[in-house]
């Protein structure tokens, strides 16, 4: 199944209509966000690798 580009265009145009498309999207910016802050403020490894595991969960 080959995708032409034109139709490739209307599926993200679809998709990018759904609820679950900006949702996904905030809660990455916001886990991103939040994971760089940690960093920058603390360098603590051990407390980022924490964070990291709380969002991951939080996507189950």
């Amino acid at each position: 199944m080959t995708v032409v580009p034109a139709e490739l265009v209307k599926l993200i145009k679809d998709y990018a209509k759904k609820t679950e498309f900006w949702l996904l999207t905030i809660f990455g910016t916001l886990a991103a966000l939040h994971l760089n802050l940690l960093w920058q403020l603390t360098q603590n490894g051990d407390a980022l690798i924490v964070r990291v595991v709380f969002w991951g969960q939080l996507l189950i």
